[in-house]
């Protein structure tokens, strides 16, 4: 399995280009991969941008031990983590 590039990740001046914090390399360009307005690309490359830190909260969600018998929002978590595991 291959990790993902660690975050954190940021949008620069542009707003539409998505980096790792300490690479002046693009990770994504949200205007190539989506033909909407500029005001939706930068949404999505805020989105984007957020994936490393949701991934570690899904991470840290995961461990929590069941309590109450309710399972949703761990088991959720567990379904994000296992998307981004393939």
């Amino acid at each position: 399995m291959h990790t993902p590039t660690p975050g954190p990740w940021k949008t620069c001046d542009d707003k539409i280009n998505v980096y790792a914090s300490d690479s002046d390399i693009a990770i994504t360009n949200v205007e190539h991969i989506c033909a909407a307005e500029y005001d939706t690309q930068t949404a999505n490359a805020r989105l984007i941008a957020s994936a490393p830190n949701l991934y570690a909260l899904a991470q840290e969600i995961a461990r929590w031990p069941h309590m109450d018998g309710s399972h949703s929002l761990v088991d959720a978590a567990r379904r994000i983590i296992a998307q981004v595991q393939g």
